[in-house]
């Protein structure tokens, strides 16, 4: 079966996804280690294709993607609430 990539829209990310063998696993690209360019044929999770897996890294990444959500979310907040002249 063909590796897809997907966007994962899980809290309020917009983040690549692969679809990955049997055990319909849902991996993120950056995580894994996958370069979003050149997306393998073919792609197997670490329980298919046993291999290591850098965690600290994985969560790091994640934990940097919410923060400049969360940064992008707060900009967009104030920018809206204080251009509002009131009377």
């Amino acid at each position: 079966m063909p590796t897809k990539l997907y966007q994962c829209t899980t809290v309020s990310t917009r983040l690549n996804v692969l679809s990955a063998c049997t055990y319909s696993v849902w991996q993120h690209v950056d995580c894994m280690g996958v370069d979003k360019s050149n997306i393998p044929e073919s792609y197997l999770c670490e329980l298919c294709k046993p291999r290591p897996i850098d965690l600290r890294r994985a969560i790091r990444l994640q934990i940097q993607k919410r923060e400049r959500e969360l940064s992008e979310l707060l900009v967009y907040i104030y920018t809206h609430t204080h251009s509002v002249q009131c009377c």
